[in-house]
């Protein structure tokens, strides 16, 4: 059940829409697309060394959205690094990519990480960047969360292909 101060509620307002505009099936809506699968898993001390000689501890989230297609098929989603990121707007993404998967029939379940900043993004140097998401990777690595045939992270806001 869809809480109703979730973000994930008008995503799925504007879900029904759709559907009902293109004549999808109420069953398809309500079985498929509208059930929660979600699966999270939160790291909440990714410890990183600072360009001022300190160490900082950095919570990091992974949110894995309904696997609708059989066999083992991955995950697909971004990483995002922000000192606004919640676990809810986590969800939301990930349902988003799952639907965009699905739009144009690429076989992947929606996914997103999320890396919560004490401050913004622009106050970190670009090696303490790297090493806060090497440290996520290497966290998440480590459990069997990040791999080809799972969950395949790409690059999102306040992040870069570096």
């Amino acid at each position: 059940m869809v809480e109703k101060d979730s973000l994930v509620a008008p995503l799925f307002e504007r879900l029904d829409w759709a559907a009902a505009v293109l004549n999808v099936p109420r069953s398809i809506v309500e079985e498929e697309l509208r059930r929660f699968k979600f699966r999270e898993i939160t790291a909440d001390r990714i410890r990183v060394h600072l360009d001022n000689g300190q160490y900082a501890s950095f919570t990091s989230t992974v949110v894995l959205h309904c696997l609708p297609y059989p066999g083992d098929k991955p995950y697909k989603g971004g990483i995002r690094l922000s000192n606004a990121v919640t676990p809810d707007t986590l969800r939301m993404l990930a349902v988003e990519m799952t639907l965009k998967c699905g739009v144009v029939d690429l076989e992947f379940g929606g996914a997103k990480s999320g890396i919560l900043l004490p401050k913004p993004v622009s106050s970190y140097s670009k090696r303490e960047i790297a090493a806060i998401v090497e440290g996520y990777a290497e966290f998440f690595i480590k459990l069997g969360i990040i791999r080809p045939d799972f969950y395949v992270p790409a690059t999102d806001v306040g992040t870069t292909s570096e």
